[in-house]
């Protein structure tokens, strides 16, 4: 089997695992110690570790030898090194950090077309339905939380003791659930609002991708990654 009908299939497959805007980079061969790179976008690196798993597999259908692989599930960069093929597997901010794409610009690159089906109307309502079926499913669980804290609360002036590890726990979990609630509420509210995927501390679109990954995401990955480092 030639290399184009190889990363053909490679593509496929990583296309139907939900690996996210897979490139094709078609190397100059005066430029490059090899023919092709296809890079592709995770979930998370759990995600990248099964697309992985699913890549290797298929190669070894395709009769591959001297399969290497690079990297490991905690890894944002898994390179799997099929000799003139390699497959780039990164999350979110594995790919924006090491920019392979922007580093080899002046070799051909192809963009499989699915990443451009979903536009942004779509995706904002495929995320206000899963949302809003969060938000009840949270309010649900906090009502079993205060429950246990109240039945943990009584328990200790019954014991006469001044905390208990489960009163700890539940409060930590309850604290957690009351978060998500508030993430969840404002990213509604930008939608009502009509502000919903615009970065709300530089005014920038947010990518598709990281919404997809994260539906309540209010910051672009610059100004997520400036916040955090502060």
């Amino acid at each position: 089997m030639n290399d184009e009908l190889i990363v053909k299939a490679i593509e496929k497959i990583l296309d139907e695992n939900k690996g996210a805007d897979i490139a094709t980079i078609k190397m100059s061969p005066e430029k490059s110690l090899f023919d092709y790179s296809i890079i592709v976008t995770s979930q998370s690196k759990r995600h990248s570790e099964s697309l992985a798993d699913k890549v290797i597999y298929e190669c070894k259908k395709l009769n591959i030898k001297n399969i290497k692989l690079e990297g490991d599930k905690n890894s944002d960069w898994i390179l799997i090194d099929l000799g003139d093929i390699m497959v780039d597997i990164f999350t979110e901010e594995g790919r924006q950090h090491y920019a392979l794409e922007e580093l080899w610009k002046d070799h051909q690159i192809r963009k499989l077309g699915h990443s451009e089906v979903e536009d942004m109307d779509d995706i904002e309502k495929k995320n206000r339905v899963i949302l809003e079926n969060r938000l009840r499913s949270l309010y649900e669980e906090l009502k079993m939380v205060e429950s246990s804290l109240k039945k943990d609360k009584h328990k200790e002036i019954i014991d006469k003791a001044t905390s208990t590890e489960s009163t700890l726990i539940s409060g930590i979990e309850y604290e957690r659930k009351n978060k998500e609630i508030h993430a969840i509420k404002n990213a509604l509210k930008r939608m009502e609002e009509g502000n919903y995927g615009i970065c709300v501390a530089c005014g920038k679109k947010i990518d598709k991708n990281r919404l997809e990954i994260m539906p309540t995401a209010k910051f672009c990955m610059e100004c997520r990654n400036r916040h955090a480092d502060k």
